[in-house]
């Protein structure tokens, strides 16, 4: 709290946006240092999640699909001139199942490690991501396939959806603390 006393101090005289940039850049250093701390724990913690949220994910979004499917009466569209799904159609509901999803998964971590639930978020964040791009890339390499940098762009919905893992995760530590 006394940093954010003395970043609000020095922001009357650089601005708001500098105070601001300081207090994300601030915080930012504080989670990667916990994070990194106890790195191992972390990676490993993070690769259970991640695989957590892969099931849950595809559970999340097929129920998803067949819960808006009926509410709305959609069928597959062959052709027959009837309201049906489209690639675009589904769009809103793997987003929200991502967030849906990412969410449980902040809530589990933050049972899993009590007052460094943030960090661990962190590193989920950083896995997702990683392995979001690196497998794209490494199959275009190795296939001459430019298709799957597209793939690799697509895979940036979790930059999205990732701030929920952190709502999650502070849900729970609101919880235990009150």
């Amino acid at each position: 709290m006394s940093t954010l006393g003395d970043l609000r101090e020095t922001a009357a005289a650089r601005g708001e946006a500098w105070f601001w940039a300081s207090v994300f850049g601030t915080t930012a250093s504080l989670l990667w240092r916990a994070m990194v701390a106890d790195k191992r724990r972390m990676l490993g913690l993070a690769l259970r999640a991640w695989l957590l949220s892969l099931a849950l994910g595809a559970i999340v979004t097929i129920a998803g699909i067949f819960i808006f499917g009926l509410a709305l009466g959609l069928t597959v569209n062959n052709g027959s001139g009837a309201i049906g799904w489209s690639p675009i159609s589904l769009l809103p509901i793997l987003i929200g199942s991502m967030a849906i999803t990412q969410f449980f998964i902040g809530r589990w971590i933050a049972r899993r490690t009590p007052g460094r639930e943030l960090p661990a978020c962190l590193a989920i964040a950083i896995l997702q991501s990683g392995l979001g791009w690196a497998a794209p890339i490494v199959l275009a390499l190795a296939t001459r396939d430019t298709a799957w940098l597209v793939r690799a762009l697509e895979s940036s919905w979790f930059l999205f959806t990732d701030p929920f893992c952190f709502l999650g995760a502070l849900s729970v530590r609101r919880r235990v603390r009150t």
